[in-house]
């Protein structure tokens, strides 16, 4: 099925079945499609003023809005009027005139009104839509187009057929219709079956397989049995699922079971997900706890989770509440919905408290799914509600799984932090996990050095023996280096250990300025680095200073003496300054000592050079 219709004002952006979803009957029984949910330009348009419904009440002639001839004189009479009802009618006939006799100057005037401006164009493009259609795509302004010819079709499904021709004359891709087949073809059976059938035939492929959509639906709308027979008949896999698509999701408005086994039917399983998430969102708006219980039933290896019916399964518990979405989670072996409905639990935007979420979590006989729940809640939520957080999982007996929550506290805490925490961080930190404490104490003591605090050194040195403290002294080293160069090189020289500061040289190496590089290598070599560490610095730095002076970078590695490091420089020469002088780059390859290295690295300069003289010779 073509992904032929992402409708920038339904949800989702799904293809044929999402159109269907973002139609609604406009009263019960009626077989005609009519927008739902329709933004208010687009309730404008879709009912245009008739002299029926508010002109009765209104004394005024407005017949002298027909002999105005020039944009200034109906500029003057557009602003004349007020917001009153005959304002409103007098306003709707100024711009079907200024449509009619200047459709450029309305359509320049009333840009900066963007629901008058659609109105506008809604006007022009009943009386030209060549014109009109082909200034919007102009501009690439496909939702607007979008509006306008969903408003045009819905009052005459046979322009549908003359828009089509627009966007395809102009090359544009499908897309640009955005649903207009669909709407028009589900109206246009409902008036005329046969011509519909008919000038379905005459569209291009992707096209038909809209309209097929279109048919489909109306037909389901008054015989069910006999849209699925039609449906399922059609040759064309792509209109078959398409037409599929559309009846299922409308027969599911009224009996979502009964779906099922059209989901079943489509050829694209993908397609069958995403009809499958438009009948739970219909159920959601509606009835969220019957949503649930749908999901429960029905999706499985077959009828998967989606990221569309994820979103609505998490819409449905908003909706249901929480008491209900914690039963459906205890009470379903459904695992797929459950891992949803878990995390649905866990938005961060959820309208309860945590504690008073976690003492319902707390009644569930199943310690596997409290965990899940828990970890979710406390890793999402924790930022919002620290110490509610900490208070609970301190309340907890041993044995279960005590560590997992406090490591997703301290992963939360990575998000959003605990600025406002900071005795309740360090009162807690010893409870993560050992082999993650050095990450949360790294990132900590950066935030420290980044306020200011005077006590960050000393909260570094009392974790001296623990594993993690490379990485706190490297993040410590990289906040000062941020702050001032030289307070950083200080602070790494005053590190005893030599591998950690190898380790906190290389990364504030790799942040230097340009114009520091050449003073910050010779203080690297004067520090008594490991060769490790010395190699890893160089392959951080080099390139870059290579890319913003090569000449200063090329003297530097000349005065280094023969070895490792200067092997290593080499190589990061050649990689930031390869695509800037190939050339100079190619003279360095010839000094790599290693022969497998010196080839591969000949091979990716002289790709580089052949590149560069292409883009030259253009």
């Amino acid at each position: 099925m073509q992904n032929g219709m992402i409708q920038h004002w339904l949800p989702m952006g799904l293809t044929v079945a999402g159109c269907i979803g973002g139609f609604a009957l406009a009263k019960s029984g009626s077989m005609r499609i009519s927008t739902d949910e329709r933004l208010p330009s687009e309730q404008i348009m879709a009912s245009r003023v008739s002299p029926s419904d508010l002109e009765a009440g209104v004394a005024d002639d407005f017949s002298k809005i027909a002999q105005l001839v020039d944009g200034d004189s109906l500029r003057e009479q557009w602003e004349s009027f007020g917001d009153d009802a005959r304002g409103f009618i007098g306003r709707q006939r100024v711009l079907a005139r200024w449509a009619a006799i200047d459709p450029e100057g309305g359509y320049e005037y009333f840009m900066e009104d963007w629901n008058t401006w659609i109105s506008f164009l809604g006007e022009w493009a009943l009386i030209d839509p060549q014109a009109a259609t082909k200034r919007l795509i102009s501009e690439k302004r496909a939702g607007t187009i979008a509006s306008i010819a969903q408003a045009i079709v819905l009052r005459s499904p046979e322009r549908c057929l003359e828009l089509v021709a627009i966007w395809e004359s102009t090359g544009q891709t499908y897309n640009w219709a955005n649903g207009i087949v669909t709407i028009a073809f589900a109206n246009w059976f409902a008036d005329d079956r046969e011509k519909a059938l008919k000038m379905a035939t005459v569209l291009s492929p992707e096209a038909k397989v809209e309209a097929m959509a279109g048919i489909a639906v109306a037909m389901a709308r008054t015989n069910g049995a006999s849209a699925i027979e039609w449906a399922t008949a059609l040759a064309n896999p792509k209109q078959r699922d398409a037409a599929i698509a559309a009846v299922a999701v409308e027969i599911g408005r009224l009996n979502p079971d009964a779906a099922i086994p059209l989901l079943l039917e489509m050829d694209d399983p993908s397609h069958s997900e995403k009809s499958a998430a438009l009948i739970l969102e219909q159920m959601t708006k509606t009835d969220p706890s019957a949503a649930i219980d749908w999901a429960v039933r029905h999706f499985n290896e077959e009828v998967q989770v989606t990221g569309w019916s994820r979103d609505f399964l998490q819409k449905s518990f908003l909706n249901a509440g929480e008491a209900e979405t914690i039963h459906a989670i205890a009470s379903t072996s459904n695992e797929i919905v459950q891992a949803n409905l878990i995390s649905a639990l866990s938005e961060p935007t959820l309208p309860y408290q945590i504690g008073e979420i976690l003492k319902s979590v707390d009644s569930l006989s199943s310690l596997t799914i409290k965990t899940q729940m828990r970890l979710a809640l406390l890793g999402r939520r924790t930022g919002v509600e620290l110490d509610s957080a900490v208070a609970y999982i301190e309340s907890l007996p041993e044995g279960e799984a005590i560590q997992e929550m406090w490591e997703a506290v301290f992963e939360a805490r990575a998000k959003y932090g605990f600025e406002s925490h900071s005795d309740l961080f360090w009162k807690t930190i010893d409870r993560a996990p050992i082999e993650s404490q050095g990450q949360h104490i790294a990132k900590r003591l950066s935030d420290m050095v980044h306020s200011g605090s005077p006590e960050t050194l000393g909260k570094l040195d009392s974790y001296r023996e623990h594993p993690g403290y490379q990485a706190m002294a490297s993040s410590v080293a990289t906040a000062i280096a941020d702050i001032d160069l030289n307070g950083a090189k200080d602070f790494i020289e005053s590190l005893t250990d030599k591998n950690v500061r190898g380790q906190a040289a290389s990364l504030v190496a790799s942040k230097v300025p340009t114009e520091s590089a050449a003073e910050t290598f010779e203080w690297l070599q004067s520090i008594d680095l490991t060769e490790a560490a010395m190699k890893q610095a160089t392959a951080w730095m080099l390139p870059t200073w290579a890319r913003d002076n090569g000449i200063a970078a090329s003297a530097l590695v000349l005065e280094l003496e023969p070895g490792p490091v200067r092997q290593e420089a080499i190589t990061a020469l050649i990689s930031g300054s390869l695509m800037q002088d190939p050339i100079a780059a190619l003279e360095w390859v010839e000094e790599i000592d290693d022969v497998e290295r010196r080839e591969k690295w000949r091979l990716r300069v002289e790709s580089a050079r052949a590149a560069t003289e292409r883009i030259g010779d253009q």
